[in-house]
Parts: structure tokens; C-alpha cells; sequence
């Protein structure tokens, strides 16, 4: 095996070993995320506000911390690829998406890990994504529904008065 192969092959390694580290951490990012979305769920369901902030104060870490991460991701996707002799069309602007889509074209199939990891973030993607919905859709109808409370507070106070004026008119 030439020097210049043996080079290749190392590099190639330590970027894999990289990509690794990188994609676990980022595992464990989505993993507290799904986590996070999932309390929020429950503190919509109970009205509990105070929690309900709670939660949202540590998003924001997490969403932070995820960005960096994927930043990271997405460099080493870069890197990987151009090492493979991948051609990528337009690597300035990619986004994290791309970059998993990316790593199915880079990655071998003796890759276990990796290609283990790569399954796992596009697994806890939609799970996260079918969960935030699921928040939306529940944030909606609890606010519609708060709404119509709120209006049935609203005529029962107008009837309340309205009774409080006739009677008052009656003496």
C-alpha cells in the first residue's frame, strides 16, 4: 500500500471517528429535545403556565446547543465528502438536513455506527417534528378552547347583569 493511500485511509478514519463523536452528541441533543417537547405536551394538558415557561427557558439551551452541533455536523459532512471525492453542488449554505441526506451517499455499508446513528437522527427528526405538532395543535385547541370559556364568562357575566339590572328596575 502507497504512503499517499495509507495518508487517505487515516484521514478518512479520524474524520469517521469526528463524525461520530459529533452525531452521538447530537443524539443526546434531540434525545433531551424529544424529552423537552414531551413535557411541554404534559404542561399544556394540565394549564400549567409556570412549567410551561420553565420548559421553554431550557429550550432555549437546547436548541443552542443543537445549532452548534449541527454546525459541526454539517463541516464534517463537508469534509467527509470531499475526502471521498464526493461532488457536492452547493456546501456554503448546507443545511442539516442535507448533510444526513449526504452521509447516505459517504457512508459504507460496513460503517455500523455510523450508518446506526445516521438511522437514529432521522428517527428522532420525525418524532420531534410529530410531537411539535401534536404541541401545536394542542396549544390551538386549548387556546380556542380558553377562548370559549372565556366568551361563556363573558354572556353569563351579561346575563348575570342583565338580571342584576332587571331586578334592580323591578323595585
Amino acid at each position: 500500500m502507497g504512503e499517499g493511500l495509507m495518508k487517505t485511509l487515516y484521514c478518512l478514519n479520524n474524520t469517521k471517528n469526528e463524525l461520530q463523536e459529533v452525531m452521538t452528541r447530537e443524539v443526546m441533543i434531540m434525545r433531551n429535545l424529544l424529552t423537552s417537547l414531551q413535557d411541554e405536551h404534559n404542561a399544556i394538558i394540565q394549564a400549567n403556565e409556570k412549567i410551561f415557561e420553565d420548559i421553554m427557558e431550557e429550550r432555549i439551551q437546547i436548541v443552542s446547543s443543537f445549532e452548534q452541533w449541527s454546525e459541526k455536523l454539517i463541516f464534517i459532512t463537508i469534509k467527509l465528502a470531499e475526502e471521498l471525492g464526493v461532488v457536492l453542488s452547493n456546501n456554503l449554505n448546507l443545511r442539516h438536513s442535507e448533510a444526513i441526506e449526504i452521509l447516505e451517499t459517504c457512508l459504507a455499508l460496513d460503517d455500523f455506527e455510523l450508518v446506526y446513528l445516521r438511522t437514529q437522527i432521522e428517527t428522532l427528526i420525525e418524532e420531534i417534528h410529530y410531537q411539535n405538532n401534536i404541541n401545536a395543535q394542542l396549544i390551538q385547541n386549548k387556546t380556542t378552547f380558553s377562548y370559549r370559556i372565556f366568551q361563556k364568562k363573558q354572556e353569563v357575566h351579561q346575563i348575570a347583569k342583565a338580571k342584576i339590572t332587571l331586578a334592580v328596575l323591578d323595585r
